[in-house]
């Protein structure tokens, strides 16, 4: 984290040794590498990406999910033995002091007179959730984007300044991706053979991204005809209409005239990038879908991407607890693999070593022995400070340390 402070175009400019890139060199690595701005964000930022695609240290290893990605999501599930409750919004986090009967009244309800807990107060974390009220629980996780936990009410919850502070100015990249089905995989075929990978363009569309399953197939085929980031997926993103994807959608549909004005320029690119008439393109398609993560309520924010010193100046403080243990921040924004699953099931190893620590300090070695630790600890020391650190995390920052 030497050059964490820069970003990845002050490095290039400044710091590269022997000699530093001109301008003009950096703005065309900008453009085939990354959205229009990316080389604003931080210079560690894209060195982890680098990492997580090609470490020369470790043979990194792609896994292809057949049926998609909801398949590894349905399998955790399977897991669990309360399941998840879904269309919920909680309103307030906060944490409060309960007596067992207030906590658990029904249970304690049930005891003989004599067996009853004695009334002292532990404290738990309370959730506020609209429309159902107050429910205790020992400890939150919150593994939603930092945008949306803004709109939750914490102010219950004890933390450091830095710890708010993040949940405020973290950088979250924006990111638009289009699909259209088409007929046939017309991009396979006609002398084309683009069998999967990706082409990039200064155009509009700027990345397409081409399936890596089914190939050879006659059709139909689904085609990512544009993935954006940045101020690219800013630009494009106001063309894209905030329906409702949780329906199947009629086909036939009238298009919004945003979305008809973004279908035209992408057939135009793809049209150029390919030597195939956008009357061909029209005549193929079936459907599309258009997703803008920023402009998505439950996300607010694509994927994490850090400004330049915010690795230095906020992370430690995300990677420990708040709440004196009981409130936890876990998520892609809270790993070194910013974006990817990778790093939310890091993440949740870490975690659940707070809670370990916390309340099943006899079981923390058999944990350990069978899932690890998090990578974003070098050693067991530097995890055991971290966590006692988040402990008191609220009171050493207001005594200065």
């Amino acid at each position: 984290m030497t050059y964490d402070g820069a970003s990845t175009r002050s490095y290039l400019t400044r710091e590269l040794t022997p000699k530093p890139y001109p301008s003009h060199v950096i703005d065309w690595m900008e453009t085939r590498n990354a959205g229009t701005g990316a080389f604003e964000w931080a210079f560690s930022e894209d060195i982890l990406d680098s990492l997580e695609f090609n470490d020369p240290t470790k043979k990194v290893q792609w896994w292809c999910l057949e049926g998609g990605s909801h398949v590894f999501i349905d399998a955790m599930v399977d897991k669990l033995t309360t399941k998840p409750s879904l269309g919920q919004r909680v309103t307030s986090v906060k944490e409060v002091y309960l007596s067992p009967d207030e906590w658990f009244p029904d249970y304690v309800s049930q005891q003989p007179q004599r067996l009853r807990p004695p009334r002292p107060r532990f404290p738990v974390m309370e959730v506020n959730v609209d429309g159902k009220g107050p429910q205790y629980f020992a400890h939150v996780v919150s593994t939603s984007s930092f945008a949306s936990l803004r709109t939750i009410d914490t102010e219950g919850v004890p933390m450091s300044y830095k710890q708010r502070q993040a949940i405020r100015t973290l950088g979250y990249s924006a990111a638009i991706k289009v699909a259209i089905k088409f007929k046939t995989r017309w991009w396979e075929q006609g002398g084309l053979n683009q069998l999967g990978g990706v082409s990039s363009t200064d155009r509009q569309s700027r990345q397409v991204v081409y399936p890596s399953c089914g190939l050879g197939d006659a059709g139909p085929g689904v085609l990512i005809v544009s993935y954006n980031w940045r101020q690219d997926a800013s630009r494009y993103g106001a063309l894209i209409e905030k329906s409702d994807w949780s329906k199947q959608l009629d086909p036939d549909r009238e298009r919004p005239l945003s979305e008809k004005i973004l279908l035209e320029q992408i057939y135009e690119d793809l049209a150029a990038l390919h030597g195939v008439s956008v009357t061909k393109l029209r005549n193929e398609t079936l459907d599309y879908h258009a997703f803008d993560w920023y402009h998505c309520p439950y996300t607010m924010g694509a994927y994490a991407n850090f400004a330049p010193g915010q690795f230095k100046t906020y992370f430690p403080d995300i990677v420990q607890p708040a709440g004196y243990g009981r409130f936890h921040f876990a998520g892609e924004v809270a790993s070194h693999h910013h974006a990817w699953v990778a790093g939310a099931l890091d993440s949740a190893v870490r975690v659940v070593d707070e809670i370990f620590y916390w309340d099943f300090l006899r079981s923390i070695d058999k944990f350990h022995n069978k899932y690890g630790r998090s990578s974003v600890f070098s050693d067991e020391k530097s995890e055991e400070e971290q966590f006692v650190r988040g402990l008191f995390s609220k009171e050493l920052d207001e005594a200065g340390f």
